[in-house]
């Protein structure tokens, strides 16, 4: 074979390589075009519960019963949070709710409930498994205050309740959701969180003839707390 015979051959063994190497390079390098499309494209349904406090720095006076009472500086609670997941945006509700029982003899229970509207941002790109972000939440909280007592020998059974005293509560809050698997994640979340109640008034009693058996609303009043939470997230795409 002559030396032009030879660079002919190679220069279509060389055209030939590039004709079938090049369409895999093309697929390979929409790849990550396509999972970034599929990304942004994804819709999703999250359901979190968990576990969470607002804390008072300085606290609020709590009465544990007609006798006694104390400062608290912090008050938890389980949550559930249902939300829609868009690419870079989240919404949805949350219901929070610290509990309180009674021990039926005077002991005062204090309940808090946050039923609240929440939204999310992700500003940032996913890093690996991990997606911080910034949100507020913005609804009605409830307080409810109320004291149960036995009956005796010497007295019938009673039941002081405060009635139940709506509040404002909005909030600003950040946080990450680490993804353990496919659907599954954990969140963490804080932030500062403003309750606004009405003055709590005196206390209530079940009856004017009864009145030593009260039960004393604890007082919210209205200031900024700080918020944290943690949450077991399971994730359902559409």
């Amino acid at each position: 074979m002559t030396k032009a015979a030879k660079r002919t051959a190679r220069r279509w063994c060389l055209l030939a390589s590039a004709v079938l190497v090049r369409p895999g390079t093309a697929r390979a390098a929409d790849e990550p075009g396509r999972a970034t499309a599929v990304d942004r494209a994804r819709r999703e349904v999250v359901l979190a519960v968990g576990y969470g406090s607002l804390i008072a720095p300085r606290g609020i006076m709590v009465h544990r019963s007609t006798e006694t009472a104390e400062r608290v500086a912090a008050f938890d609670g389980f949550s559930v949070d249902v939300t829609r997941r868009l690419p870079l945006f989240e919404y949805g509700a949350r219901f929070w709710r610290m509990g309180g029982s009674p021990d039926a003899k005077g002991a005062s229970a204090h309940v808090l409930t946050r039923l609240t509207t929440a939204a999310r941002v992700y500003p940032w790109q996913r890093l690996r498994t991990l997606e911080p972000w910034v949100g507020a939440e913005l609804g009605l909280a409830l307080a409810e205050d109320y004291a149960l007592w036995n009956q005796t020998d010497q007295e019938p059974a009673h039941r002081a309740v405060a009635n139940v005293r709506p509040g404002l509560v909005a909030g600003l809050e950040a946080g990450a959701r680490l993804h353990l698997a496919s659907f599954l994640a954990l969140g963490l979340r804080g932030g500062l969180l403003f309750l606004g109640f009405d003055r709590a008034g005196g206390p209530a009693s079940e009856s004017p003839l009864t009145a030593r058996y009260f039960v004393q609303p604890t007082d919210y009043g209205q200031r900024a707390w700080l918020s944290v939470g943690f949450t077991a997230e399971l994730t359902v795409p559409d």
